[in-house]
């Protein structure tokens, strides 16, 4: 059996112990995790691992996060989990595994990193300062028009990054300063909100895409990971710190506040350390206090959730006046029946809808489901990288929120379909019309010539008759 069929049967065995308890779940969490993170360590070898990143994202915040919330408990009680770990886990184990095992059931392609490695396109310099131009166009403009139309001109600020990946294969000399530059505006953006899980996910992103043009040893690889965890971890511990700064309006350094927080305090991994950061990446309370209020207080929704969030995404608000708003407040508070702030929203995740809409067994059918859907979605966008390596590039832009354990199905689906027409639109205006191929318009030349001289052989043949 090769290595998917192996992990889609331990992922399966895993969701059946899981839902029965029969192994203890601080076992089969972390097992689950390790299994996912071997996925992409394999992955990063032979493609992009979206699915993989995915996979991994959502065994952290589903599974190891709670795991960690359990042992050790919260630093404020809002975040406590809700109901026994027994409970929970006899959920979301067979909800996330079955959910895994869908995401890896069609097989990926293989030959992506063999043909990164090789690419360097002039070309793509051009393309990527193209889209550059056209995200700082469309941040200029995006506060100026109408609300239906805010979420095309979010999808086009977002082209910098998409921009910054073309940059990375163009072989140019100036490709890292302008790169810098395309991310620089998102650093900056996430430090002065405090709001960083945008920034982690798209540098992640690229730095996929950059693993591709390196010849990595083993001593290499162990740096890169190392290093990508450090800078994660860190993050997630004093962003709590950071963000109680920033938002009670005091000057704020990232830096001095990671400073005093490691350095001074020597806060990195003791007990204290851990229960923070497992608290930033815990979305298990949200789902917990979901089981504790469904259907006790609040009933099943039956899948009304998901029908609203189905149609939602296909129609847009010019047809649909009163389609669903996406943000996750709404949702939140009626799922968890607990009050948010009228400035906060938080996303109660797939996972935790599909329990409100179906309860636990049907909840863990429903994951199964939308894993094969996603998988789905995946393998039919990649095709489109079959007749052009390139459009792998914008292949973040279509599953960025979907990549996501937090969002709920109608983000989700938004995303994934506004942004499929984006990326194929701007793709072909982008390789057609702004910049197209150099060796497409030699060949348009080379046909209009063929063409001139097939028309004056023809004149000269019929001056002879």
């Amino acid at each position: 059996m090769n290595f998917r069929g192996t992990l889609i049967g331990s992922l399966l065995f895993a969701g059946f112990l899981g839902s029965f308890q029969i192994a203890p779940n601080d076992i089969l969490a972390l097992a689950v995790f390790g299994l996912m993170f071997l996925a992409f360590y394999r992955a990063l070898e032979t493609h992009i691992p979206i699915i993989e990143i995915t996979a991994c994202i959502a065994t952290l915040q589903w599974l190891v996060g709670p795991v960690i919330g359990y042992r050790y408990g919260s630093t404020d009680l809002r975040y406590e989990m809700y109901v026994d770990a027994a409970r929970y886990f006899s959920y979301a184990i067979p909800g996330t595994c079955f959910y895994l095992a869908a995401l890896f059931m069609w097989p990926m392609d293989q030959w992506q990193a063999l043909k990164l490695s090789t690419l360097k396109e002039e070309i793509y310099f051009r393309r990527g300062i193209a889209l550059l131009i056209i995200s700082l166009v469309a941040q200029l403009i995006a506060g100026r028009v109408p609300g239906s139309l805010a979420f095309f001109f979010f999808l086009l600020t977002q082209l910098r990054y998409v921009g910054a990946i073309y940059f990375l294969f163009s072989g140019h000399r100036m490709r890292y300063l302008l790169i810098i530059f395309s991310i620089g505006t998102l650093v900056v953006r996430s430090a002065e909100s405090a709001m960083f899980h945008d920034l982690i996910i798209w540098v992640s992103l690229i730095a996929c895409f950059w693993y591709q043009t390196i010849k990595w040893s083993a001593s290499k690889k162990a740096v890169f990971f190392t290093a990508g965890f450090i800078c994660v971890f860190t993050i997630q511990l004093v962003k709590a710190d950071y963000r109680a700064q920033v938002w009670s309006g005091r000057d704020a350094s990232l830096f001095a506040v990671a400073y005093d927080k490691i350095v001074r305090n020597q806060a990195f991994f003791n007990e204290q350390s851990l229960k923070a950061a497992g608290q930033r990446i815990n979305q298990g309370w949200i789902i917990s206090a979901i089981m504790l209020n469904v259907p006790m207080v609040e009933p099943y929704a039956n899948g009304d959730t998901i029908k609203e969030a189905v149609i939602s995404s296909i129609f847009p608000r010019a047809i649909m006046k009163n389609k669903a708003l996406a943000g996750g407040k709404i949702n939140f508070e009626h799922f968890t029946g607990l009050r948010l702030e009228s400035n906060t929203s938080m996303g109660i995740s797939i996972l935790g809808e599909a329990y409100g809409n179906y309860g636990s067994f049907g909840g863990a059918i429903f994951m199964f489901i939308w894993g094969l859907a996603y998988a789905t979605i995946y393998r039919i966008v990649t095709r489109f990288t079959h007749r052009d390596i390139a459009f792998l590039f914008w292949i973040p832009l279509v599953f960025y929120q979907a990549i996501k354990a937090e969002t709920e199905l109608l983000v989700v689906l938004n995303q994934l379909i506004k942004g499929s027409i984006v990326a194929y639109l701007v793709y072909t205006c982008l390789h057609h019309f702004l910049v197209p191929d150099q060796i497409n318009q030699e060949i348009e030349t080379d046909d209009e010539d063929e063409d001139d001289n097939e028309d004056d052989a023809t004149d000269q043949i019929s001056a002879v008759n």
